[in-house]
């Protein structure tokens, strides 16, 4: 990464806006986004925790029961072994994982990334005409039909759905291993289903809302630097916080980023620059 001198004529702009101003105006739509995923694991926890502790799909009372009724899946499964019971459960599992979790986004559609380019569009607007540069008059639904950002957005789309499938992917991976050790530690059904139950709010929760408030940004700045390139803008200045100054928040990465300038090429990927990075980019014009 090549970096210029710094632009001291954004900084004392900057220096005059609010301490917590965000500056891409996207904490709302971050905080939809993510409480829509993690109520698609919240959806899992009470069939899941109803099937392991009230139904104990997996035989741990000491009376077991050779027929299982259950959700997890509405049926009578005979299992014959242990591995038997670990694979049942996790084709219920993936098939919940399909039907409330990844069922929210799709590889084709993604309310909440589309939101998100578009307030990365008029956010690069806004800022271009505050410097002066002709902006000419269009609604999102034009700018969405240009194939840059058409494109652009399909990428954003599928790399989304990818991401959100390796989160789910993580959840089913250690739900296997502390189903295993509950097994062979012998522990009771209330136990079993307390350290699933766990798994799935650390893992599965707590990765999502992470995955959805760094798409947001992510969407944002490339839409940001798809505008700006269009429009003719040379290069760009990464700006944190708009001023970084007092916000306790902002990590020492981005802090030393505040004010670089980079040509739109370069700027690519940069932001975000770590999970939940909250930066937007400013244009530098001529």
């Amino acid at each position: 990464m090549s970096a210029a001198a710094h632009d001291h004529g954004h900084n004392e702009a900057l220096a005059q806006a609010p301490a917590d101003v965000d500056p891409t105006r996207t904490k709302t739509l971050r905080r939809r986004y993510s409480q829509k995923l993690r109520g698609g694991f919240a959806r899992i926890v009470t069939p899941m925790r109803e099937g392991v502790a009230e139904n104990d799909i997996f035989g741990l009372k000491k009376s077991r029961r050779e027929s299982l009724v259950a959700p997890p899946d509405n049926r009578v499964f005979r299992f014959s072994a242990e591995a038997d019971r670990i694979d049942a459960f996790n084709d219920w599992l993936e098939q919940a994982h399909e039907e409330e979790v990844l069922s929210v986004i799709s590889k084709d559609g993604n309310q909440f990334v589309r939101s998100a380019y578009g307030r990365g569009i008029k956010h690069a607007d806004a800022r271009l005409k505050e410097a002066g540069v002709d902006v000419p008059d269009e609604d999102l639904r034009q700018v969405f039909n240009k194939p840059i950002h058409r494109e652009k957005l399909q990428t954003l789309f599928v790399k989304d759905f990818r991401a959100l499938e390796g989160v789910t992917d993580a959840v089913e991976k250690e739900t296997t291993r502390i189903i295993a050790e509950g097994l062979t530690e012998g522990v009771n059904p209330n136990e079993m289903a307390r350290r699933i139950t766990d798994r799935v709010d650390k893992i599965g929760k707590t990765r999502a809302t992470t995955l959805a408030r760094t798409s947001v940004i992510d969407a944002h700045a490339e839409a940001t630097l798809n505008r700006y390139d269009r429009m003719g803008v040379e290069e760009v200045g990464a700006k944190v916080e708009f001023q970084t100054a007092g916000d306790t928040r902002v990590c020492p990465i981005c802090a030393s980023l505040e004010g670089t300038t980079l040509k739109i090429a370069e700027a690519r990927g940069m932001i975000p620059q770590h999970p939940r990075c909250r930066c937007a980019w400013l244009p530098v014009t001529n």
